[in-house]
This record gives C-alpha cells, structure tokens and sequence, in this order.
C-alpha cells in the first residue's frame, strides 16, 4: 500500500488490488475511489495542483487520474513495469523508474506528451 498526502486536507492510498482512494482528512471520508490497473500498483504521484495523478503498476500501464471529478483520463501501455512514477516541482515534467532505467515526460501546453511511449496525447488541464 502506497499513502500520499497531497494536501494537508487529503490523503490518497493505492492498493495492491490496483485501487486509488481519495480521502478527506477532516473526517476522512471517501471522496472517490479509482479503479484502472488489474494487478499490483507499484506507486503514485499526485501534480503540484493537486488535480490529476498518475499511478504506474505490474500491469505495465501509466494511468492518469482526474482527481477533481473522480474518474480516469486515460492510460498508456508502458514497455516494462514502472516501479515508480514521480513529478516535478513545476509539474511540468514527470519521471517513470523502470528497473535501471528512467524515463522523463513533459508536459506541453494543455497536452501530456508521451513520446517515448507510443505517440499517446492525454488532455490535461492543470
């Protein structure tokens, strides 16, 4: 199980069933619950605004997360498992670890170019 606090107000929690739970610390309650991976979710990383976060996990898949609105924005097949996925200070940049390897995403404009994955564009609005 992997915990976050993105904000001194919110706590995310990805599980080894590749379930995301976002929480509402005050009286922590569930605000949503995300499901996408179909196996062990190795980590995720919430952007510096709190709105999207990206998971990574042994089914090879990066998925992006709508944090705002409680659903997925999309996901890309990976070429190896990631073992950690992290963002930038900026939030204009992220790092995927994948065994020895990493491998840096940037963000342009209101798009998340993932180039070296596959030629996928996911929306983002940060």
């Amino acid at each position: 199980m992997h915990l976050t606090f993105p904000t001194q107000t919110h706590l995310i929690s990805a599980s080894e069933d590749g379930m995301i739970a976002l929480f509402h610390t005050h009286k922590w309650s569930v605000l949503w619950t995300f499901k996408g991976h179909t196996s062990h979710m190795n980590a995720v990383a919430v952007h510096p605004t709190s709105k999207v976060a990206l998971s990574v996990g042994q089914d090879k898949m990066l998925w992006m997360w709508d944090t705002m609105r409680g659903k997925g924005k999309g996901a890309t097949k990976l070429s190896k498992e990631g073992e950690g996925v992290r963002w930038d200070m900026t939030g204009r940049r992220f790092i995927v670890i994948a065994g020895k390897s990493i491998d840096i995403y940037t963000i342009v404009g209101l798009f998340m170019n993932f180039s070296s994955v596959d030629n996928h564009m996911f929306h983002i609005l940060v």
